[in-house]
């Protein structure tokens, strides 16, 4: 197949590779803690850089006489993945430097951030010519249903709240490197 071929001469996919290869060296020889801090502090970086970048085009975008106009999905999906990505990043340091109490990361404001940082992928997934331009009805089917796939799962564990305690204990070997008490 082409796009299998495109994808592995691809500087993109091989930067990913090394990447991906890279961190995992990274956070094998790196305690827990230290790795995670590292992480949050990278990630509300990069989101604090992308809210200065993009707060001129979201406020002509919120200012528009048209809106929301479908042109400004997308920045406005980077703009409220930012914000959020912030929000919970503040949190998230908060949580790990405050002596990781629940309550930090277990409230309205925090779950407002992850909310907001959720509607940021979908404006940015329904703007207009994600794939290209008169992206085709077959096309726009397919990520109708998707959309109705992700919101149902949504629903349904929102609404069974299922226990997944032994699904954590098997993963534990995996994640956890942190002896038990």
């Amino acid at each position: 197949m082409q796009w299998i071929r495109d994808v592995l001469f691809s500087r993109f996919f091989w930067l990913f590779v090394l990447l991906t290869i890279g961190f995992g060296l990274v956070a094998h020889a790196t305690p827990p803690d230290d790795l995670g801090e590292c992480v949050r502090v990278f990630i509300l970086s990069a989101a604090a850089i992308a809210l200065v970048t993009y707060w001129p085009n979201a406020m002509r975008a919120i200012a528009g006489r048209r809106w929301p106009d479908p042109s400004n999905r997308g920045v406005m999906g980077v703009f409220l993945l930012a914000i959020g990505s912030v929000g919970t990043g503040i949190f998230g340091g908060l949580w790990r430097f405050g002596g990781f109490q629940n309550f930090v990361v277990n409230n309205a404001v925090n779950y407002y951030f992850i909310t907001l940082a959720g509607v940021g992928f979908m404006l940015m997934v329904s703007a207009p010519n994600l794939f290209g331009e008169g992206v085709p009805p077959k096309e726009r089917i397919l990520l109708g249903s998707k959309w109705v796939i992700a919101l149902s799962l949504v629903l349904v564990l929102a609404l069974t709240q299922p226990d997944l305690r032994w699904l954590v204990e098997k993963l534990r070997p995996w994640l956890d490197r942190e002896p038990r008490i």
